[in-house]
């Protein structure tokens, strides 16, 4: 085991050798991915289903373009019918739709890529292989988690909260704090413990993350929503933002700014791979931040 998982990181770091991170195209992650699933096809027993998936999305290669988050049923329904030949399980939505609950309906109808999330969440298929140190390797500074990844989507937090709904907040301050402390075991399963006393129905406390850092031992401070604080924050390490609807959230959302590159955000959204990929001005989505915290060693 410990071989094959040696031999994954020794490939993503391939991925990105001799190019500058703001050079590392799509493709390059795309090809890093489906790498890696051959290897584990051969050497570890895997879940098709997960694992598919996740190489799906980052094979993607259409543009996406940003929108505004909706929980209008007519909108999510026409969403998931255009995409419907994306995804057979998205049939499966579509048929099944006023079955679903409304955080489900919103899930899929902003962004079908939560689809076999809450396919596996209502046909009672939540066990999954885990194998730790594992992330998607975007080429930037700081890990990128994805909450409704299947190895902890369907952990709970609080009652019948899941790190998949809610867990934002702990998926967050895991990208956070595997990166400061270059710790690749550090993932939303472990962060999403401490997060219990903090979360509820509503959302996380925002105490969460200065309990968080002082537990492990890491400086952080809140700054102003301004464009060239937020840039020299970056200077000295990744930032957590909280943001109202908007692009990302249809009430409230945590996610983490990685980095400031050619005038724009980098921003690893734990609830959108799609969002992910996008490089945002910040003037597109300043008004749409509710706080900021800058996170350093």
């Amino acid at each position: 085991m410990k071989k094959i998982i040696l031999t994954l990181i020794f490939i993503f770091t391939l991925s990105s050798c001799g190019k500058d991170e703001s050079q590392i195209k799509n493709e390059d992650f795309s090809n890093t991915l489906r790498d890696v699933e051959k290897i584990t096809q051969k050497h570890i027993k895997v879940d098709q289903d997960a694992k598919a998936n996740m190489v799906s999305i980052m094979n993607d290669k259409n543009n996406y373009q940003a929108k505004i988050r909706t929980t209008d049923e007519n909108e999510l329904k026409s969403y998931i019918s255009e995409n419907i030949h994306k995804n057979k399980k998205l049939e499966w939505a579509l048929k099944n739709f006023d079955k679903l609950n409304h955080i489900e309906k919103v899930l899929i109808g902003n962004d079908i890529d939560t689809v076999n999330f809450i396919y596996n969440l209502n046909h009672g298929k939540t066990n999954f292989n885990f194998f730790e140190g594992q992330s998607i390797n975007l080429g930037r500074k700081t890990p990128y988690y994805v909450q409704w990844d299947d190895r902890w989507a369907y952990d709970k937090i609080i009652e019948s909260e899941t790190i998949g709904i809610s867990g934002c907040g702990p998926t967050s301050m895991s990208m956070v704090l595997s990166r400061l402390l270059d710790d690749k075991n550090i993932n939303p399963r472990i962060i999403a413990q401490d997060a219990k006393n903090y979360i509820t129905h509503e959302g996380i406390a925002w105490s969460f993350f200065k309990a968080e850092s002082d537990k492990y031992g890491i400086n952080v401070k809140e700054i102003k929503n301004d464009e060239k604080e937020i840039k020299n924050a970056l200077k000295k390490g990744p930032l957590v933002v909280s943001v109202r609807h908007g692009y990302f959230t249809n009430s409230g959302h945590i996610m983490v700014i990685d980095s400031y590159e050619d005038g724009k955000l980098l921003i690893n959204d734990p609830n959108s791979i799609k969002n992910t990929k996008i490089k945002w001005p910040y003037e597109d989505i300043k008004d749409q931040i509710a706080n900021v915290w800058a996170f350093s060693k």
